[in-house]
């Protein structure tokens, strides 16, 4: 079984990505070995599931979580925003598993889009609203972020 950890989140609503796809409301957030998954309080059921491979960007604030889904998702393309205060735990550990993946499976690509940093260090927007990161997932060298899995056998 996959190590995951849970984390409460809050989804307004108001969104385009949010109505298109019916959420609103509390979830709990899982952080999986190969994906992210939002996930059912009550029961705990999956209701979507975004393989690291299909997220484009992820980013935090004091007080949210945000990500790009790609068009392959099983949600559809768009821009999932959600309040929540462990925005750095979440962000943090799936910095890891996608490091984790990548090592396993022994890539040595260089990242995409002429970033020439790390393979997912920060790229860091500051606002007025007090210290917005965004990170990149810059495992990319195809659509968006499939070249994560570019080295399985």
């Amino acid at each position: 079984m996959e190590n995951q950890s849970l984390f409460r989140v809050n989804i307004k609503g108001d969104e385009k990505t949010h109505k298109r796809c019916h959420l609103k409301g509390v979830y709990n957030i899982a952080v999986k070995d190969t994906s992210l998954c939002l996930c059912d309080v009550k029961s705990n059921r999956v209701i979507y599931e975004w393989p690291y491979i299909h997220i484009r960007n992820y980013g935090k604030s004091r007080t949210h979580f945000t990500f790009e889904a790609g068009r392959k998702s099983l949600s559809g393309e768009g821009v999932f925003n959600m309040e929540t205060a462990e925005g750095s735990s979440i962000v943090n550990m799936m910095m890891e598993k996608t490091q984790r993946i990548k090592a396993a499976r022994g890539c040595k690509q260089g990242p995409a889009n002429g970033i020439n940093k790390g393979d997912t260090e920060a790229i860091t927007q500051t606002s007025e609203e007090g210290g917005v990161h965004l990170y990149v997932n810059t495992d990319t060298t195809r659509h968006e972020n499939e070249g994560l899995y570019d080295c399985i056998d």
